[in-house]
């Protein structure tokens, strides 16, 4: 079974600048969200059926990554979220779209499927 954990505060502070479209400042929380979580086992999850914090934190990273432009990026991060978690569709949603961002036309088709 899984472990869970309260909402850190990194999280928080990355969706509001995230909101407000702070997507560099938003990077730094989720970034310092990662180091949070990485004492923690990898499926570790803020509520039961929510997906393990490490993956959130990855694709929350890559969404701000794809605001900027970095394709690559959060080509990597979409990846890493999807090794804790396979079943996250939003990380290979937004996987597609770095994909499509890179012009990579059939690997943007298989994540978007």
């Amino acid at each position: 079974s899984s472990s869970s954990i309260e909402t850190p505060r990194e999280k928080v502070a990355g969706n509001k600048a995230y909101a407000e479209k702070k997507y560099s400042e938003a990077i730094k929380h989720y970034s310092a969200l990662l180091r949070h979580a990485a004492p923690f086992p990898a499926h570790t999850r803020e509520k039961e059926g929510a997906p393990p914090l490490r993956s959130v934190a990855l694709s929350n990273r890559a969404a701000c990554r794809l605001k900027l432009g970095d394709f690559e990026a959060a080509v990597k991060d979409c990846s890493d979220a999807l090794e804790v978690y396979p079943a996250y569709e939003k990380a290979l949603f937004r996987r597609g779209e770095a994909y499509r961002g890179l012009k990579k036309w059939k690997e943007a088709l298989t994540d978007m499927r």
